[in-house]
């Protein structure tokens, strides 16, 4: 395009999408105006506005919002992460009987309807929506509109960042031919680099400390990690509240170098933990290092963001295989 690509986020979050595209823009030359952000969660909002006044925050449900909305903004490509609820392998699976999914309804009608007339889309969801009723209905409206489009799965330490987060990716455009993203020289298809050394922190904050009462009861299913660990699990809006399945924890204390940090569990002595820092997460997400939350956010409400948030590195890669077609 000979001119900037006009983007709308919806269902924005925390902004991960626009992290990337800021990205894309520094790095890749791909120019790009985000004209606007689109969420219900008033947190998330005050987020996002937190740390990209420049852009309008639109504080309303997809479904609600006028046709004179669209008709203004005329986005070149919009790009989504729909609640993934209504998918998750822990949740109840309702897919399009969920509300939650009446947002992704709602945006696949208008563009049946022509309301909007986007030439890219991006979508990211959980490993489950690829199975879903709601997937079908996407991919059925993606066909019927002409474009073309690559279905891919990823991990962060796809593209050497040192995390097992899968999630589902949808790249979709009017035409050309979408690159793959193992065709890049940044992917790789296993964990490598150098482990957790660069993501996990000094931390002198004790309030992180976990209780003996709380490692105790969840000692047995918790996963623990240390500098050199190879990765973290996959970090969930239940982390802090939580330890079955909704992240891992750090070891505090020093372990023999040809012992893993799981090993700590075969001690007598119950092992010191802590919590990853909020800081650490938006790191391992990618984040850029200016990000922050503000002050009123607190802290199960920040973990909660990271949960349900994607990684900027991830998606930067997939967007240069989108704009590779243009």
């Amino acid at each position: 395009m000979d001119r900037k690509i006009r983007v709308v986020e919806i269902f924005a979050g925390m902004g991960g999408f626009h992290c990337a595209l800021e990205a894309l823009s520094l790095i890749y030359g791909v120019d790009t105006e985000i004209v606007a952000a689109i969420d219900v969660n008033e947190i998330t909002n005050s987020t996002y506005q937190h740390n990209f006044p420049e852009t309008r925050v639109v504080a309303k449900a997809v479904e609600t919002i006028p046709i004179s909305f669209w008709e203004d903004c005329k986005p070149d490509l919009i790009t989504m992460s729909p609640p993934c609820q209504p998918f998750t392998r822990i949740g109840k699976q309702n897919d399009v009987s969920d509300n939650r999914c009446k947002g992704l309804m709602h945006v696949l009608k208008m563009l049946e309807e022509k309301v909007i007339n986007p030439s890219f889309i991006v979508l990211e969801n959980v490993k489950g929506f690829e199975g879903s009723i709601a997937h079908l209905m996407t991919i059925t409206v993606l066909q019927k509109l002409g474009f073309n489009f690559m279905e891919v799965m990823l991990h962060p330490y796809n593209f050497g960042i040192p995390s097992a987060r899968l999630r589902y990716y949808l790249l979709a455009c009017r035409s050309g031919t979408i690159r793959h993203p193992t065709s890049l020289p940044e992917y790789a298809d296993c964990k490598t680099g150098t482990g957790l050394g660069d993501y996990v922190a000094c931390v002198s904050d004790s309030s992180y400390d976990l209780k003996d009462a709380l490692i105790q009861k969840f000692l047995p299913v918790m996963d623990i990690v240390n500098r050199k660990s190879s990765h973290v699990m996959c970090f969930t809006r239940s982390y802090s509240s939580y330890f079955d399945g909704t992240g891992s924890v750090v070891l505090l204390d020093q372990m023999p170098d040809d012992l893993p940090a799981s090993a700590c569990k075969k001690m007598v002595k119950l092992p010191r933990l802590r919590l990853f820092t909020e800081q650490e997460i938006l790191n391992i997400h990618a984040f850029p290092a200016r990000y922050e939350f503000p002050k009123s956010v607190t802290r199960k409400q920040r973990y909660r963001m990271l949960g349900n948030s994607l990684n900027c590195k991830v998606v930067l890669h997939l967007l240069r295989c989108l704009f590779d077609s243009v």
